[in-house]
């Protein structure tokens, strides 16, 4: 049984690797207070985060075809030095300017691809039979910083000195690179030489109702990391800190002691509950005048998202041939980088015309309208099986 093991010593390097590059982009959390410092506006702090964005989706699908041909290694290693420079690079800002935009964009091109790598890392250590499971336990890399990494940035900054941010930020991205250097390469020439196209490889009809489904997740998740602390700072309940504590324990908690269930009773009977509890995260909030509402949406939010990341994950890998994996991990990545960047417009516009309350309750109905056209995709495409899984890959497009 030993073929089926998770956590074996690879994994655990993987584990550690993504945990810290992840605690140095939760760092970033603090990154509008640095740009107020040095002048920007409201409009030129999300300019600089749209800037980079582009550039980070723009430029992943030439990632996925360099971790597909090149290796794992070497797009991993490049990726955090080049993310540990950049992140350096914040020390010589000291105004807006052409610099910031280049070295945010560089920072978001890079902590991106670095992401990507990572998670294509992850699916190669975890066995096939417990994929999900693997995947779901190695997603606690991801969510532990979300818990703990903006508390250690507001102790940092308890002088306001965003420099101390940045050099512990770099510190982190130092320690995860030393994790990466430990991993070997997973792709074989067999695999390398069988790889299609990247448009091919992503457009495989099974893959088109977990790209809309991921997609629809990575936009309304925005409500949360956006659009939450100015929610809290205007209504005056509950706060940011309390909020993302019950989010990501909970979620932690359910990876640590439940992972095994999609994978025993069907991904699809595990993720159709999951997606609801996130729309009724979003009610909770759009309805609460509490403390203990915000944490009550909070702690449902948490059971959602645990679930629902680490099977929309599995189903990125299982629905494409292994040889075409970083293509995968490329857009699957890029899209929680193309939701903030469609949904943050419209859901500010959306505020600004109605309330908090409002755009609460529409990405509850959002929520749900994507998991149904989810759900009739799978149907039409019949990828679903009697358990609730996932069929064999059909031919691609």
């Amino acid at each position: 049984m030993s073929r089926d093991r998770i956590l074996t010593p690879m994994f655990l390097v993987v584990f550690a690797a993504n945990l810290f590059q992840g605690m140095a982009f939760a760092m970033f959390l603090h990154l509008s207070g640095f740009l107020k410092g040095i002048g920007a506006g409201e409009g030129v702090i999300g300019l600089v985060a749209g800037v980079g964005s582009v550039f980070a989706i723009a430029l992943r699908p030439a990632v996925g075809r360099l971790i597909d041909t090149v290796g794992r290694r070497p797009v991993v290693l490049t990726a955090a030095v080049v993310d540990l420079f950049a992140v350096l690079s914040f020390l010589l800002i000291s105004d807006v300017g052409p610099l910031l935009y280049f070295v945010r964009s560089v920072q978001m091109v890079s902590s991106g691809s670095l992401f990507a790598v990572l998670l294509v890392y992850g699916a190669d250590v975890v066995p096939v039979s417990r994929r999900t499971e693997g995947l779901a336990l190695f997603g606690v890399s991801g969510l532990a910083p979300l818990a703990f990494g903006g508390v250690i940035g507001e102790l940092t900054l308890r002088n306001n000195n965003y420099d101390q941010l940045f050099i512990v930020a770099a510190a982190f991205v130092g320690i995860a690179l030393v994790f990466c250097w430990f991993l070997p390469e997973s792709i074989t020439e067999q695999e390398a030489a069988g790889r299609t196209n990247f448009r091919r490889a992503v457009s495989r009809r099974a893959l088109l109702p977990v790209w809309w489904l991921t997609f629809v997740f990575s936009f309304v998740l925005v409500g949360y990391f956006v659009f939450l602390k100015t929610f809290v700072e205007q209504t005056g309940v509950g706060s940011v800190g309390l909020f993302f504590t019950a989010y990501a324990s909970t979620a932690v908690v359910l990876r640590l002691g439940l992972a095994w269930l999609p994978t025993r009773i069907g991904e699809n009977r595990v993720l159709f509950p999951a997606v609801s509890f996130v729309a009724i995260g979003f009610l909770t909030l759009a309805f609460t005048s509490s403390v203990t509402g915000v944490v009550v949406a909070g702690i449902v939010s948490g059971i959602g998202h645990g679930f629902t990341f680490p099977i929309l994950y599995s189903q990125a890998i299982t629905r494409v041939s292994d040889a075409d994996r970083g293509s995968s991990m490329a857009l699957f990545t890029s899209l929680f980088d193309l939701g903030p960047l469609v949904a943050g417009p419209i859901l500010g516009v959306l505020i600004e015309l109605t309330s908090y309350q409002t755009m609460y309750a529409v990405l509850a109905g959002v929520t749900i309208m994507g998991l149904i056209i989810y759900g009739v995709g799978n149907r039409q495409l019949g990828v679903v099986n009697a358990r609730g899984g996932v069929a064999p890959v059909p031919t691609p497009l």
